[in-house]
């Protein structure tokens, strides 16, 4: 029957693409043994590189900023609160609901002139660049580049206070509060390399 034989191949295909999805969650993770196969690919086929000394999102900031590439392309907002001026974001590649969606992305332009981001304390774009998402945690729910973006012209106009906001991020997500603090030590001094 044709119609059983549909189901069948459906059915397997569907159960494939589960697998897939697994697997590529399970080897998201940065491990030495990639590591050493990339740098590796990279030597022989004589493709240069740069190791970041920690975490890389201030290391690719640094290297836009020393004109060696002219964006980024990275999941992580919180590299536009970190300085980057061009981020290619939100692929699509395979694995999206709709077929229109498939191999589109979003490309944000940062304006030299960004109003109030230059404003802005040390103290409250480590926050910023922190709820938008980094490595330590997860990034707490519904905070985008808009809402990060008003929180930060409030606290900015004294309108809002850091302490409260951190509160209230930390309260919308189950975050380890030693995490946090290593989180902020480290966007607050990243190492990075000039090349």
């Amino acid at each position: 029957n044709r119609a059983e034989f549909r189901k069948i191949i459906s059915d397997r295909k569907r159960n494939m693409q589960k697998t897939m999805l697994r697997c590529m969650s399970d080897s998201m993770y940065v491990r030495v043994d990639i590591v050493g196969h990339v740098k590796n690919f990279c030597d022989v086929n004589g493709i240069k590189y740069c190791c970041a000394p920690f975490e890389a999102d201030s290391q690719l900031v640094q290297l836009e900023q020393d004109g060696i590439v002219d964006g980024v392309i990275a999941e992580d907002t919180d590299l536009i609160v970190l300085g980057i001026k061009l981020l290619v974001c939100k692929l699509h590649p395979i694995n999206v609901k709709k077929a229109s969606e498939k191999g589109k992305c979003q490309i944000i332009k940062v304006p030299e002139t960004t109003p109030g981001i230059q404003h802005l304390s040390q103290e409250v774009k480590v926050f910023c660049a922190m709820m938008l998402g980094n490595d330590y945690f997860k990034r707490p729910r519904n905070y985008g580049v808009k809402r990060v973006r008003t929180i930060a012209d409030r606290i900015t106009n004294n309108e809002a206070t850091l302490e409260d906001e951190e509160a209230k991020a930390l309260s919308m997500v189950d975050i380890d509060p030693q995490d946090y603090i290593t989180a902020k030590g480290q966007l607050l001094q990243p190492p990075v390399f000039h090349i």
